[in-house]
């Protein structure tokens, strides 16, 4: 009974200190976590949870294989699976966004595209991921390279919006804010209870 109160202790203080942004603190506290963790579950919660305090210090290479890991097997509640599929998407983009290599970024956004997508398999009203898989493709068209056209046979680009889609200026506005604040990118846990189960806050809709 005291080893499982103490590990409880320990969750309290590591979701604590994921609250106050003390995130390389969380990091380790839930690397801890991980190691003692009494079950598969508790184990693949906590690797969620430092892949979370990872990627919000832009630690996006540390932070992939964890959500990945995180996931694997069925210890984790559908959910929080989802969660983590959708977090590697975000991840995959931002890293895409970065590079400077036209091919990386292509398959940097390819994987992303193929996250988003398996969320929305699985759950088809997912609003936030039907945006980044919007956005996301939009990026992967922009990187093909366009035939040269006339004058004539230009398109008036600002009056085409893809059925079901979001407008240019809607994207671009989305990926500004995103800039302006990338510690919005994640679904997060940062949640404290009884459960050790990490619980989702939805902020920024895109990377």
């Amino acid at each position: 009974m005291q080893e499982g109160f103490n590990h409880y202790q320990q969750q309290r203080r590591a979701y604590t200190l994921y609250q106050q942004h003390s995130y390389l603190q969380a990091e380790q506290a839930f690397h801890t976590l991980a190691a003692q963790a009494p079950s598969p579950k508790e184990k693949a919660s906590a690797h969620f949870n430092e892949a979370c305090a990872l990627a919000m210090q832009g630690n996006h290479t540390q932070a992939l294989p964890l959500f990945t890991l995180s996931r694997k097997g069925t210890t984790l509640t559908e959910p929080l699976r989802l969660q983590a599929l959708f977090n590697e998407g975000t991840l995959l983009a931002a890293q895409a966004k970065k590079s400077s290599a036209r091919q990386e970024k292509m398959t940097l956004y390819q994987r992303s595209l193929h996250h988003f997508k398996q969320v929305l398999l699985q759950s088809p009203t997912d609003v936030d991921a039907k945006i980044n898989y919007e956005i996301v493709r939009r990026h992967m068209a922009a990187l093909q390279p366009k035939p040269p056209q006339s004058p004539k046979q230009q398109p008036n680009r600002a009056a085409i919006t893809p059925a079901g889609g979001i407008g240019n200026d809607v994207a671009q506005r989305l990926l500004e804010q995103a800039a302006r604040n990338e510690s919005s990118l994640m679904r997060e846990m940062a949640q404290q209870g009884k459960s050790s189960t990490p619980r989702s806050t939805k902020n920024l809709r895109d990377w």
